[in-house]
């Protein structure tokens, strides 16, 4: 962690197509409005989602979160939990 700066990576194959995930998060919310009436806020989080198809189409996606944890491989892991549930309950329907 750089000045409350966290970041991480995660790519995969998917469908013939490369998912790129970059995950940043600050944990400095000090300066957020207030920010002390969040007693359990430790990070506010952005995903960046490239995908780049067969194609060479690339498309990219933005997402932010509030996350309770400051540790990046959780908050990253959870978050694509998080979309695999949800993904998953629109399947059903």
């Amino acid at each position: 962690m750089k000045d409350g700066i966290l970041y991480i990576r995660w790519d995969a194959e998917r469908g013939g197509s490369t998912v790129i995930r970059n995950y940043f998060a600050t944990t400095d919310i000090s300066r957020f409005y207030n920010s002390d009436k969040w007693a359990v806020l430790k990070s506010i989080c952005m995903e960046l989602q490239t995908t780049v198809r067969k194609s060479g189409e690339t498309t990219y996606s933005f997402k932010y979160f509030l996350s309770s944890s400051d540790d990046m491989e959780e908050i990253s892991m959870s978050i694509r939990l998080h979309w695999g549930v949800e993904n998953g309950l629109f399947d059903n329907l």
